[in-house]
């Protein structure tokens, strides 16, 4: 994940020098569909859908453990998988946010 966010790093630095103002470039987590971000979605969905396969799988075990709440409820699991998957994005967003705001002769020099 940090290559792919060094490489979007320096391609948006050479975007930025060679077509348009430093101001004028927008985060890349406000851009339509950035590598970086793009992969960590899919990373989000993937994860999201194994770990609801597998709580689901382990249910049943842990049925007596709940309290108040039945081991298949499904409002209990879509919650869970929103925030999981609200982490992954945030998880991938603030990286590539930061490295929007490296100076674009730094990137490409490095």
């Amino acid at each position: 994940m940090m290559r792919s966010t060094a490489r979007a790093t320096q391609s948006l630095a050479r975007a930025s020098q060679s077509s348009a103002a430093a101001d004028s470039v927008s985060p890349i987590c406000l851009q339509p569909s950035p590598p970086v971000i793009g992969r960590a979605l899919i990373i989000g969905v993937i994860g999201v859908v194994t770990g609801a396969l597998v709580a689901r799988g382990l249910s049943r075990y842990i049925g007596n453990l709940l309290l108040e709440v039945t081991a298949t409820d499904t409002g209990v699991f879509a919650i869970a998988a929103l925030v999981v998957f609200a982490v992954a994005v945030l998880a991938a967003c603030v990286p590539a946010y930061h490295a929007v705001r490296v100076d674009p002769i730094k990137s490409i020099r490095a």
